[in-house]
């Protein structure tokens, strides 16, 4: 039978505790219920300020229709603290998601070659008459 003045088991604590296990980048994932516009980019600066990556604001629907919001805010694992008290002190949320992050870039090389667009009367009337149905170019600019 357990007491209901047991002393608290410290191993249960930090069982519960996420703990990253390097210092990853982490995705914080906060709802917010009702806040405005206005305050959602005035936190959303603060937390660019404060070091986060990245802040994405989605509009969603809560319990019974209710609009809301999800933040999601990409921050160094050292950031969580500070990220936490401003979503607390600034829009009233008392918990959110933490996962760790890896960001994957792709490789891509930009390769272009010059093109030449010539723009004139003689173009812009053959275009016309193509539109038209008319005789003319065929109906597509090269």
């Amino acid at each position: 039978m357990r007491r209901c003045c047991s002393p608290p088991n410290p191993d249960r604590w930090t069982r519960s505790i996420a703990v990253p296990s390097r210092r990853a980048p982490l995705l914080i994932i906060a709802q917010v219920d009702d806040a405005s516009g206005e305050v959602l980019q005035d936190v959303a600066e603060r937390l660019h300020a404060i070091g986060a990556r990245n802040v994405q604001v989605l509009a969603s629907l809560g319990k019974k229709g209710r609009p809301g919001h999800v933040l999601m805010i990409d921050v160094p694992a050292q950031r969580e603290e500070d990220v936490a008290k401003l979503l607390a002190a600034e829009l009233g949320v008392w918990g959110y998601r933490v996962l760790e992050s890896r960001h994957q870039h792709f490789d891509i090389r930009v390769q272009g070659r010059p093109v030449s667009v010539q723009l004139g009367e003689e173009r812009a009337s053959s275009w016309r008459s193509a539109a038209s149905g008319s005789s003319g170019t065929g109906g597509c600019w090269r």
